[in-house]
């Protein structure tokens, strides 16, 4: 039903309003600039080095809102767009041959149902960077992580991602660059490595859209 909204009604921006674009230039900024390192503080045991373009704040937190929570599909290009110059970022970080897997962080079977699709899977195949396999699926359910702390977050996601059996031959020996739409504590994207990790991927570096701004630009010692 959203996707025939979009088209009948005139579109306004997702994070300020202004009538024209899903998205105006001025709010497409920052997601639009380049990536970089951004390390939650402090970072979970195992978390590959996450490259991100923009905060989690402002403009570019209400836009993935729109994006994941209400269903604005207009937002995918621009969404995509920012999420591709991270995986680029992350893939010359790596400089490895051939070229490395990306696999997006599978959304919760909850997640799925609301909102008829997995919304990290979609992004990273319209960046239309290489192979993206959805090599990750959800083992145990989870609580939702709003409100929770750093901590409470690990404890909560410990243990909760696998890779799917049909997809363990593919990941054994790639090296993977791991894909989500924001990065705050680091435990989904620490969690979704181990799992890889232990099916004998290389995971040195993960790719997102937003971080949050409880992070520092310089790897941890």
């Amino acid at each position: 039903m959203r996707p025939l909204l979009d088209l009948l009604l005139p579109a306004s921006c997702a994070a300020c309003g202004r009538p024209g674009q899903v998205v105006c230039s001025d709010c497409a900024g920052p997601l639009l600039g380049p990536a970089a390192i951004r390390w939650p503080v402090p970072p979970p045991v195992g978390l590959p080095a996450p490259f991100a373009v923009a905060d989690y704040a402002g403009t570019a937190r209400a836009v993935l809102l729109a994006y994941k929570e209400r269903d604005q599909v207009g937002l995918t290009l621009v969404l995509a767009q920012a999420l591709g110059t991270a995986i680029a970022t992350a893939g010359q970080a790596v400089g490895c041959t051939p070229p490395p897997m990306v696999v997006a962080v599978p959304s919760t079977r909850a997640a799925r149902r609301r909102r008829g699709y997995d919304h990290a899977l979609r992004l990273a195949r319209a960046t239309g960077s290489g192979v993206v396999v959805p090599a990750l699926q959800h083992v145990r359910d989870v609580r939702d992580s709003a409100g929770l702390s750093a901590a409470e977050r690990a404890h909560n996601l410990a243990g909760a991602f696998a890779v799917r059996r049909s997809t363990r031959d593919l990941v054994a020996g790639r090296t993977v660059i791991l894909v989500d739409d924001v990065v705050t504590t680091g435990a989904t994207l620490a969690d979704a490595a181990r799992a890889l990790r232990a099916e004998g991927a290389v995971v040195p570096v993960a790719a997102v859209v937003a971080a949050t701004r409880r992070t520092s630009r310089t790897v941890p010692e």
